[in-house]
């Protein structure tokens, strides 16, 4: 008997994406159902069972957090990924928080990462009813600005900074990759640390290493460390650095300042780990897991380096997932 494929409804206003994306889907052995508008989709969900759906966020009847919204009540424990350019953070890092979707995938969109994701969530055990993060009561208007907790107690009554705490605070409880933007003294360390302070990866290591200030060789030593300190296992030879910072920044935060210093080699290194989400020590074929929370930094946007040829087009849609400026 032939193991019964996974069927997977599909959701984007645009026609070529849907055609790409149905065909990516089925070359890889799923069924695949594709809809151009929410209205057909929602009543196809009444009238037959899938096992996940994909929907773009920005359409034009109604939202992709609004659409699976809509589904969630026709499906309940209804799996979800969610795809998403980069200016609608605010209802993507609310539906994440309160479990509305269980993935999200920053177009455009590597084939086989999202393979990898949709693999992994039809394999999971969801447990249900979803854990819903209550939201803080609302502050005073006379008090705008007013943060509480792990970032500090800050007070602002500049609406930019209002506007970038307010950006810190959804994004930390999420692993999305940010990405600092700002002239040196900015305090791009400082935001780094207040999100990797109000995350849920608090308790662990919080890994800064400014890329401009190591030679190629030295940078390449310093983050994946050589084979042979990865026969070691005591945490005295952890904390001494032989290991490398990835490995000390396992189940972290990894924060990487100055990131358009990177060589190119070490671009491509940084791709493969945050596709493949594990790396090599030097001198090793040897795999080891990884999984930290990036951070990033640089002086101006990254689509600036990537024009002028010193930075990989496909890592800055990696790392600018969220822009904090």
């Amino acid at each position: 008997m032939s193991e019964k494929k996974a069927t997977i409804l599909l959701v984007d206003d645009e026609q070529h994406i849907l055609n790409s994306l149905g065909r990516l889907l089925r070359l890889h052995g799923f069924e695949t159902s594709c809809h151009l508008h929410t209205g057909e989709a929602l009543l196809e969900l009444r009238q037959r069972k899938f096992d996940l759906v994909i929907s773009d966020q920005k359409m034009p009847v109604m939202k992709g957090t609004e659409f699976l919204a809509k589904a969630g009540k026709i499906v309940p424990n209804l799996r979800s990924i969610l795809l998403s350019g980069y200016n609608e953070f605010d209802d993507v890092i609310d539906a994440f928080n309160v479990g509305l979707i269980q993935r999200f995938i920053a177009k455009p969109w590597d084939n086989a990462a999202l393979i990898s994701q949709i693999e992994e969530i039809l394999l999971e055990e969801v447990e249900y009813p979803k854990k819903i993060k209550q939201e803080p009561a609302k502050k005073p208007e006379s008090e705008p600005g007013q943060l509480i907790g792990e970032l500090g107690g800050i007070v602002s009554h500049s609406a930019e900074m209002n506007r970038v705490i307010s950006l810190i605070s959804k994004t930390a409880t999420t692993n999305f990759p940010v990405l600092l933007i700002g002239e040196t003294g900015s305090g791009k360390d400082w935001l780094a640390t207040a999100i990797h302070k109000a995350s849920e990866r608090k308790s662990n290591k919080f890994v800064a290493v400014n890329c401009a200030d190591f030679s190629e060789e030295n940078l390449e030593l310093k983050l994946f460390g050589r084979e042979q300190g990865y026969a070691r296992t005591t945490s005295s030879e952890r904390e001494s650095g032989q290991l490398g910072l990835l490995a000390l920044a396992h189940k972290g935060t990894l924060f990487l300042d100055g990131v358009t210093a990177l060589p190119s080699n070490l671009q491509a290194k940084l791709l493969r780990l945050i596709e493949d989400r594990d790396f090599s020590p030097i001198g090793s074929n040897k795999k080891i897991p990884i999984d930290t929370r990036l951070i990033t930094s640089a002086d101006t946007p990254l689509e600036v380096a990537s024009r002028e040829g010193v930075f990989r087009d496909d890592l800055r849609f990696r790392l600018d997932v969220i822009s904090v400026s």
